[in-house]
Order: C-alpha cells, then sequence, then structure tokens
C-alpha cells in the first residue's frame, strides 16, 4: 500500500507529461485493480486456456472469466464518471509535474513507523 501511495504522484506526473491529463481515482482504482486482476483474472484466463481442449470445462472457465471482466468494466465505467479526467491548461502541465514528482520524492524520504511486537 506505501508502496503505491508512493508511486502515485510519480505515475501522475508521468501520465501528466505524456498525455496532457491526469486521472484523479487511479489511486484508488488501482487499489482495486491490482488484486483483482492479479487474484482472480489471470488465474482464470489461464485454467480457461488450459482447459479449452475440454469443450464443456473450457467454455465454463471463460464464462467466468467474462463475468470477472464485466465486473471490472462496470467499475472502472463507474469510476470515470464520479471521477472524470482532468486536463489542466497547458501552461500548468510541467509545474504540475514537477510539484506531482516532488511529492513524490518527499514522501519516499519519509520514514516508515513499524511497531514489533
Amino acid at each position: 500500500m506505501r508502496s503505491q501511495l508512493l508511486l502515485a504522484p510519480l505515475m501522475a506526473a508521468a501520465v501528466l507529461v505524456a498525455f496532457g491529463r491526469v486521472a484523479p481515482a487511479a489511486p484508488l482504482i488501482n487499489l482495486v485493480a491490482v488484486p483483482w486482476v492479479s487474484s482472480v483474472m489471470v488465474p482464470t484466463a489461464l485454467l480457461g486456456w488450459l482447459l479449452s481442449p475440454i469443450p464443456l470445462a473450457g467454455e465454463a472457465v471463460w464464462w467466468l472469466f467474462e463475468q470477472a471482466l464485466s465486473v471490472f468494466n462496470l467499475l472502472l465505467t463507474l469510476a470515470v464518471q464520479h471521477w472524470p479526467l482532468w486536463e489542466p491548461d497547458r501552461p500548468l502541465a510541467y509545474p504540475l509535474a514537477l510539484a506531482l514528482l516532488l511529492l513524490s520524492l518527499c514522501w519516499g524520504y519519509l520514514p516508515c513507523r513499524r511497531v514489533y511486537g
């Protein structure tokens, strides 16, 4: 979680420089999308590929994959509707990217408190 929060401003700066816009909901979406894709969709797709030669089993697994993809697509659509892309004025893009980069660097230097028990 800390590394994702550390990378979010850095990635936002890169996207801002490359595309001229930022997705404000990207860090939140990634908190849900990364586990969903890696824990549900990838294993289901690999199992579907493995079971493709077996007619009913392969079709059933690919159906599950399609359902997981539909849920993922619905959540992404809702997120974009509630938090649309933000396109700042062109002259502000580089200063904002620099500010995001500095935020990421400062955040990376903050000590991480750990409690050992």
